[in-house]
Formats: C-alpha cells, structure tokens, sequence
C-alpha cells in the first residue's frame, strides 16, 4: 500500500515536471517565433518606409503638395468667384432691362 502509494506521488510529480518542461519550451519556442516575426516585418516595413520618406521628404515633393492642395484649389475658387461675379452683373442688367430701369434699348 505504501509503496503504492509512494508510486502515485512519484508520478504525479513526473507529471508536473514534464507539464513545467512542456511550458517552458512552448512558452520559448512562441516568443523565438515572435521575435523572428517582428524582425521580419521591421525589415520589409523598414525598407519600404525609408523609400517613401526618400520620396516624399524632398523639397519638391513638399513645394508639388502645397501646390497640388493648396495653390490649384485656391486659382479655381478665385475663377469660380470671377465668373459669379459675372452672372450676378448679367443678372442685375437683365432684371434691370426688364424693368426699363435702365436706357438699353
């Protein structure tokens, strides 16, 4: 009975021990691929991202999209507003015309 006994504990201790290895060596095993993986990605994502600030940390690159954002959108609202200024004149005589406000005929 004893011996029985002393079996028992003597495998449930071999037990523990191999779940304790077992652990340790996956717990290893997931952060070796981890490390892997994350040294993977900095080096893909390190290259690409030095080629886009290459790209577009340029003077030129800078003064292309002021002038693309800003320069461009801001020629054509001032056109837009011209050329309201135009109709609401061409308006304001028509109108006028029509009430023989003024001599245009």
């Amino acid at each position: 009975e004893r011996f029985r006994g002393l079996l028992g504990v003597h495998q449930e201790t071999a037990q523990s021990f191999l779940r304790t290895v077992m652990r340790s060596a996956a717990s290893e095993a997931a952060q070796r691929k981890a490390t892997r993986e994350a040294e993977i990605k900095n080096t893909t994502l390190g290259s690409i991202m030095n080629t886009l600030e290459d790209r577009y940390n340029s003077t030129e690159a800078v003064v292309k999209d002021l002038f693309y954002a800003f320069l461009l959108p801001e020629v054509r609202r001032q056109e837009l507003r011209a050329q309201g200024k135009k109709i609401a004149v061409f308006i304001w005589f028509a109108w006028a015309c029509n009430n023989k406000c003024c001599s245009c005929r």
